[in-house]
């Protein structure tokens, strides 16, 4: 019996996950929240999109932001807007592809989303680099879905070298709405 308390006495039991010293990003107007590792910096930005689909906020986070390579920084925008005439997200989908508000070549997967217990969905394409011809072309993703009435548009960018691409995930699953 001793030698079995010298054994438990050893287990170290951590309750630590990889986001806990991440930095907190919360957003009180529109109610939601995320973490980011210190890496990344997190601002609100102008919407330059098509008078139509202007987002009420744009908050923006970019990986490693004092060096940024055009076509392979990794970052996350979330477009908040409470004027759209769409009823889905499917529906705003469709509509904002045929006013070019999502660029890129699709790849056939549009999937069901869950982020923070709210159904959306994903969709997955390569995102063409128009600045420099000589960037491969690089993942990005879209996640739509609709919270009281606003409609949440999520866009991540991965990085064409492949080094933060896990991180996205892990931002988004620690998004969570405040009230």
């Amino acid at each position: 019996y001793l030698e079995y308390e010298k054994i438990l006495s050893t287990f170290k039991f951590t309750n630590s996950d990889e986001t806990d010293d991440w930095q907190m990003y919360t957003d009180s107007i529109y109610g939601f929240g995320f973490k980011y590792p210190s890496s990344w910096k997190c601002e609100i930005v102008k919407d330059q999109s098509p008078q139509e689909y202007v987002a009420d906020r744009i908050t923006r986070c970019i990986y490693n932001p004092d060096e940024i390579l055009l076509g392979t920084t990794p970052s996350i925008e979330i477009h908040v807007l409470s004027k759209f005439f769409e009823n889905t997200p499917s529906e705003w989908l469709k509509n904002s592809k045929k006013s070019n508000l999502i660029f890129g070549i699709l790849i056939p997967s549009e999937t069901n989303y869950t982020i923070s217990r709210i159904e959306g969905l994903k969709v997955d394409y390569l995102e063409k680099n128009s600045i420099d011809s000589e960037v491969a072309s690089v993942p990005a993703h879209t996640i739509v879905f609709i919270k009281d009435q606003f409609l949440f548009h999520i866009y991540t960018h991965d990085s064409a070298i492949q080094l933060q691409d896990d991180v996205i995930e892990k931002i988004l699953s620690t998004f969570k709405f405040t009230n």
